[in-house]
């Protein structure tokens, strides 16, 4: 009986991390692997489809959720052509537009001013918005590149919301 019980662990072990190589915290977010994938033609509207979290940052990929702190994030409004999110510290918003499928700009972009002990991934997440030139949607994730097409920023889609 008891040899029957650590079977059935085991199994059930391996079930268990079988489904984890799946889930979207498991998949690449490896700029280089990005840019080899053939973009999709990009509107508003596409853009609005869902929140997006991110996680990479100038080739560098984390989470702040295993640190029991926020993800950074954010969502697009199509109709209102308006954007907001959570930078690690501070909220934000403004506006934005998407010309020629892929070229995307923020304009008039204000957040609040909280003061918080580690700014480091805010104000890094603020450099790289402000150096959007454009966005692709490859694979399920969403990245902004700068004017030379080197990669500042990726997301996945939040399946619950900001």
């Amino acid at each position: 009986m008891m040899k029957k019980l650590q079977i059935f662990a085991a199994f059930a072990a391996l079930l268990f991390f079988a489904a984890a190589c799946d889930s979207p915290e498991t998949q690449t977010t490896d700029a280089a692997s990005m840019q080899q994938a053939e973009p999709e033609q990009i509107t508003q509207e596409v853009l609005a489809d869902s929140p997006w979290l991110l996680v990479n940052l100038f080739g560098e990929e984390f989470t702040l959720e295993m640190e029991g702190l926020r993800q950074p994030g954010i969502t697009f409004d199509a109709e209102e052509g308006r954007v907001h999110g959570f930078a690690g510290c501070n909220q934000f918003t403004g506006g934005f537009s998407v010309a020629e499928g892929r070229e995307l700009s923020f304009t008039q972009m204000a957040s609040t001013k909280m003061a918080c002990p580690d700014m480091e991934v805010e104000d890094r997440y603020f450099k790289a918005l402000e150096q959007t030139a454009r966005v692709s949607l490859v694979e399920g994730r969403m990245q902004f590149e700068d004017r030379e097409g080197a990669v500042v920023a990726v997301f996945f889609a939040e399946p619950d919301g900001l």
